[in-house]
């Protein structure tokens, strides 16, 4: 999760630009589910990390999905872990609330289940 919380510094440091990106802001960590952790375990811990972090400043609005691919090349990950914000000042808010609060502390059971060496901040815009 040392990347998450990475990501969410660089996120903090975009909130200067807030204004300029209207699109829904999207987190993708590209993850390896745990040995020992099934889809379950997996789902049950982003449901539990989604609880924590709405609670977070900012946090309200996010949402949380764990993806495990059908049919898809994957290379070396098992699933995807999806976290969306409806806007990129609400993720900002939330990442500047994020550290010390209890969906920090629920970061080491997530790594207990999924490890995601790999992640993005996309900015997602409606096609319509």
């Amino acid at each position: 999760m040392k990347t998450v919380k990475r990501l969410m510094l660089i996120s903090a440091l975009m909130m200067a630009s807030s204004l300029a990106w209207s699109g829904e802001a999207v987190l993708v960590l590209s993850c390896e589910q745990g040995d020992d952790a099934s889809e379950d375990d997996v789902t049950a811990v982003v449901a539990e990390w989604l609880a924590e972090a709405k609670q977070v400043k900012g946090g309200e609005n996010l949402n949380a999905f764990a993806m495990f691919p059908v049919a898809a090349t994957m290379g070396v990950y098992d699933l995807m872990v999806i976290i969306t914000a409806p806007n990129f000042e609400e993720w900002g808010r939330f990442i500047d609330a994020y550290e010390g609060n209890e969906a920090s502390e629920v970061d080491n059971k997530f790594a207990d289940t999924v490890i995601c060496p790999d992640s993005a901040l996309w900015e997602s815009l409606n096609a319509e």
